[in-house]
């Protein structure tokens, strides 16, 4: 293994264990992904009226990627949040909801 490989691996690992083990700074991070993703599976962002609630929880994951994020990478947790987003349908872009034959698969086969 190279010097780059070794470097990538490391990375990788810490992000990993930050993720499961987060320090005070790294907890608001974790908690954001984890919310953005369980209101996805609990299919909340099918609600017309709860998507706010979806959109606030993303809105405010990507405000504190500006932040101290610890040993979490952003570009990781920046590329999970749009992967949730895309489940959903939501495009973060131009803040604004796809129709559901717009968006790819949510995983429910």
């Amino acid at each position: 293994m190279n010097g780059v490989e070794r470097s990538y691996v490391a990375w990788q690992q810490r992000h990993n264990i930050a993720m499961n083990v987060p320090s005070r700074y790294e907890m608001p991070h974790v908690l954001l992904q984890r919310v953005a993703r369980l209101l996805v599976d609990l299919r909340i962002t099918e609600d017309m009226v709860l998507r706010e609630a979806f959109e606030n929880v993303v809105s405010a994951a990507m405000i504190l990627l500006n932040g101290e994020r610890g040993r979490l990478d952003g570009g990781t947790l920046d590329g999970a949040l749009r992967a949730a987003c895309e489940r959903a349908g939501y495009d973060m872009d131009t803040e604004t909801w796809l129709a559901p034959d717009d968006y790819c698969d949510r995983g429910e086969g």
